[in-house]
């Protein structure tokens, strides 16, 4: 839908405020040279970067939600946020090895919240949904990803749907728009079943 667009950090904040809603691409906002880029793209791998880059949010936001692959990392990145300033956040790894807060599996979290930390483990039945065979989050092509998302803001794909659960609830628990996980999962949901979600995606792809 035009995402070439935020490459424009102008368009990008200008899509925040009308939208509150916005693509930062890791390329364009972190200025790596293109040898980087490209002996990134040759190892394959997870690197430094990979912890490093949700680190420097160049929005500054006060609330985030990072996946981090390796659980040892969660601690210093943790004491980073918190020094950068952040209000809230949580930090998630997947026991079924996913840098997300998985549907599938149980996953460990690092929350900041208050000016404490709390560590705990979080299971896919604690957002009200079953736990999914992990087909539920694979996708595709980008045209195949593009068709994924549409379906699930329709409110057309039910297990889709149940794979996003997790992290949107999480993320409206976190910025303190939902006073619990539960109730975010209930925000979610109803969201997207009564249109807004797909109301804003097709403004969004109207005026990109």
């Amino acid at each position: 839908i035009g995402i070439e667009r935020f490459a424009d950090s102008n368009y990008a904040s200008e899509s925040f405020k009308k939208y509150g809603l916005t693509f930062l691409s890791t390329r364009v906002y972190h200025n790596h040279p293109k040898a980087l880029i490209q002996l990134r793209k040759e190892l394959g791998i997870r690197t430094a970067f990979n912890y490093i880059g949700p680190l420097l949010n160049p929005a500054h936001v006060p609330f985030q939600i990072i996946g981090v692959s390796n659980e040892t990392m969660m601690p210093v990145m943790a004491e980073i946020l918190i020094d950068q300033g952040r209000e809230g956040f949580v930090l998630a790894h997947g026991a079924d090895g996913i840098d997300e807060i998985s549907p599938c599996a149980p996953t460990k979290v690092l929350e900041y919240r208050n000016g404490a930390i709390e560590s705990y483990v979080l299971f896919p039945e604690d957002f009200g949904i079953s736990r999914l065979d992990e087909s539920a989050i694979y996708g595709g092509s980008p045209e195949t990803n593009a068709e994924i998302l549409n379906n699930i803001l329709h409110g057309k794909d039910q297990i889709r749907i149940q794979a996003i659960i997790p992290t949107v609830a999480m993320a409206l628990y976190v910025c303190k728009a939902a006073p619990s996980i539960m109730d975010g999962a209930y925000l979610a949901q109803k969201t997207i079943y009564n249109g807004n979600a797909a109301q804003l995606l097709s403004e969004l792809q109207r005026n990109i």
